[in-house]
This record gives structure tokens, C-alpha cells and sequence, in this order.
């Protein structure tokens, strides 16, 4: 039984190790689109565009819905910080409202 797992354990330990560079990938893409997106509803924010922030704060949610990403994963990366921005962004849409 011991011989089984660890032959298991050695046929799928490059596979282990690509599915989590994959991983890696994914959360460092999540970080640039928000920090992108962060930057345009700062935008649509200044100008008081908001319908164009209200497409935005959407956008932004259905990323997250289709690549079903925790916003806790994200803590290992700076992307807190534009997920912050955005937040606050919709608070602002919410009082204009």
C-alpha cells in the first residue's frame, strides 16, 4: 500500500507543480485587471460618469463570478489595494444614488 502511494505521489508531482504555477498566473492576471479597473472607476468617479462606473464596478464582478476568485486568495499579491479603490468607488455610486 506504502509502494502505491509513493508511486502515485512521484507520477503526479510535476502535475502538482504546474497546476499551481497555473494558480500564480491567475491570481497576478486578477491583479492586473483590477488595478486597471481601479484606475478607470477613479476615472468615472472624477468625471461622474455613472453609468460608466456602475459598467465598471460589473465588470469587475463578473471576473470575479466567472473565474471564481476569492478576494482572500488576492491578499498574497498588491491587489488589495485596487479591490480597496473600487470598493470605495461603489460606496460613492451608492450616496449619489
Amino acid at each position: 500500500m506504502k509502494l502505491k502511494r509513493n508511486a502515485f505521489e512521484e507520477a503526479t508531482k510535476g502535475q502538482l507543480g504546474e497546476k499551481k504555477m497555473e494558480i500564480e498566473k491567475r491570481k497576478v492576471r486578477m491583479a492586473n485587471l483590477l488595478d486597471v479597473m481601479s484606475r478607470a472607476a477613479v476615472f468615472a468617479l472624477n468625471s461622474k460618469s455613472w453609468l460608466q462606473l456602475v459598467s465598471i464596478i460589473l465588470y469587475v464582478w463578473n471576473s470575479f463570478s466567472y473565474d471564481l476568485t476569492n478576494p482572500l486568495e488576492l491578499t498574497e499579491t498588491e491587489a488589495w489595494k485596487p479591490l480597496t479603490l473600487l470598493a470605495e468607488c461603489s460606496l460613492y455610486l451608492l450616496e449619489y444614488l
